[in-house]
């Protein structure tokens, strides 16, 4: 369950990451979602991020090349296939749960009309990541923990049918695959930032309400010394006291003895870090702390802003390549027999063209920059 990771250890995490390596995807797929579930910051910066490409417009562009009034009718029919489906758009959001885990599968429900004799995908079914692992070739197995290999399978499990599958993949690092999530780079800044979190809850407990003492003379009897201990123990805001004469109660507030908040420091590290792994800048999300709106606004333009069109890219690419093209492949029929041209799916995630303000760079001490998508 994914509540065992409650008191990851840094041992612990780098099994993980070790197995990870090695193809098997359980344990990570597990601990992703705990980590996005278990932290609002980070959960804040992966709804902001998904969201932000989500909400675009969205449309689906005949493809140039090939046959033109094929590829002007594949285009109507992909456009009509979606807008017949059932979730969409919570199918668009689950596939972006790649860009934190590196790739995310469902799987397609396909229906038949047989009026029109046209076959649609129905619906696409979340499939957790937990239940696949990678082969020798680096692709992705249906594994369930050892249950699909039983199968006429082999060890890694089933190949994926791509009529049957679709899986989103963000490629954030070069490498393999089991190094391209986010989330690679920040499970040790969730590890981190969760151990501080915890010894905060820790100095709140024992420093964070004021501090009873008395102060005695020498030649107070020790019976009245324990007297005093006794009641200091019982001693709390809900009862009120009398105290012999020659004895003072001394009152020390919490924030004198916590000293520099050492552990607000940390973790808005921590949380600049998240803001630096997802958005491209720390500031972005919360502007006071750091500057003008307008140099908030400049920054998003060149970080966030670039980075949604990418993360809608790489939408787009999934959804024309393994919806698309197979629900054209399974109605050859209305083409001749052919595969038609198959369509693009894009998104206006961003502004065509993002010109960062002249003014607000010259005061950062730097030069005008165009960023095109």
């Amino acid at each position: 369950m994914p509540g065992r990771f409650g008191d990851l250890s840094a041992s612990r995490l780098t099994g993980i990451l070790w197995t990870l390596d090695r193809g098997y995807l359980e344990d990570w797929s597990d601990l992703v979602e705990y980590m996005v579930a278990s932290d609002g910051d980070l959960q804040s910066l992966y709804t902001t991020t998904i969201t932000r490409v989500t909400q675009a417009t969205w449309k689906v562009v005949p493809n140039k090349y090939g046959k033109q009034s094929d590829a002007k009718i594949a285009a109507e029919f992909c456009d009509e296939m979606l807008g017949r489906m059932v979730g969409w758009r919570l199918a668009q959001t689950t596939l972006l749960h790649a860009l934190a885990l590196g790739f995310q599968p469902m799987e397609k429900e396909w229906s038949e009309d047989r009026v029109a004799r046209r076959n649609f995908v129905r619906c696409l079914h979340f499939r957790h990541g937990h239940r696949f692992r990678l082969d020798t070739q680096y692709k992705y197995r249906l594994y369930d923990r050892g249950e699909a290999n039983r199968i006429k399978h082999d060890q890694y499990g089933q190949v994926l049918d791509p009529n049957r599958w679709i899986v989103h993949k963000h490629q954030a690092v070069a490498g393999y695959p089991t190094v391209a999530g986010l989330m690679r780079a920040g499970a040790w800044t969730w590890m981190f930032k969760r151990w501080a979190e915890k010894g905060y809850v820790r100095v709140l407990e024992k420093n964070g309400a004021p501090y009873f003492y008395v102060e005695c003379t020498p030649d107070t009897p020790q019976a009245v010394r324990d007297k005093m201990v006794e009641f200091l123990e019982d001693l709390h805001t809900e009862k009120a006291a009398t105290m012999e004469a020659g004895s003072e109660l001394k009152v020390v507030p919490g924030s004198s003895i916590t000293g520099t908040p050492l552990h607000d420091l940390f973790l808005d590290k921590m949380n600049a870090t998240y803001g630096k792994l997802w958005l491209g800048a720390s500031d972005i999300t919360d502007p006071g702390a750091n500057g003008s709106n307008a140099a908030v606004n400049t920054r998003a333009g060149v970080t966030a802003d670039p980075r949604m069109v990418a993360y809608g890219i790489e939408l787009g690419e999934t959804v024309s390549d393994q919806l698309f093209r197979q629900a054209l492949d399974m109605n050859r029929h209305l083409f001749g027999g052919r595969l038609a041209p198959v369509p693009t799916y894009e998104a206006n995630t961003a502004s065509d063209e993002v010109q960062v303000d002249q003014q607000d760079l010259a005061e950062q001490g730097g030069g005008s920059i165009s960023v095109s998508s």
